[in-house]
């Protein structure tokens, strides 16, 4: 296996089990997101106020392009990269993408305090987003974990498991 690569709605921990998953493996960790804030200098919710989603979509696209060939990294990805096929087809040939799947009470939970950073809020509730993302999500995994009633640890175990067959 090359890469792990971590998708699911935001606040899912991709990016808490991702670094810290990263440790255990001795692996370098990328969260997409903090790269496209890094590359462009603003925050994300900067980036969708001045410029707009598609926009966001289209430097995500490219950065996921060009990461094809890194290697022994775990990728954190933005809750959204799934929404472009061609992402999605990307991130199956760089490794084994796991769906941190969460329900959305969970999610709502998990982003507490934190909203404001996250301008796709502002028009549209957790539960709409998840409904229309959780067949793409599905679609996309080779291994989903439900994450609810899970520590961090137990998904690091579950997803170190997988990737021992």
């Amino acid at each position: 296996m090359n890469n792990l690569i971590l998708i699911g709605m935001m606040g899912s921990r991709k990016t808490t089990i991702g670094g810290a998953i990263s440790e255990q493996l001795g692996w370098k960790h990328l969260d997409t997101d903090k790269m496209i804030e890094d590359m462009q200098g603003m925050a994300i919710r900067e980036i969708f106020d001045r410029y707009g989603e598609k926009y966001f979509r289209s430097l995500e696209a490219k950065l996921i392009e060009q990461l094809k060939s890194i290697e022994s990294t775990v990728i954190s990805t933005g809750g959204g990269v799934i929404l472009n096929p061609l992402n999605t087809m990307a991130l199956r040939e760089m490794g084994l993408i796991v769906y941190l799947r969460a329900n959305a009470e969970t999610l709502v939970s998990n982003l507490e305090g934190q909203t404001q950073s996250r301008p796709l809020l502002d028009h549209q509730s957790i539960e709409v987003i998840l409904k229309v993302r959780h067949s793409l999500y599905m679609n996309a995994a080779e291994l989903v974990i439900d994450i609810d009633l899970l520590s961090n640890q137990e998904i690091m175990d579950m997803i170190l498991h997988h990737m021992e067959r």
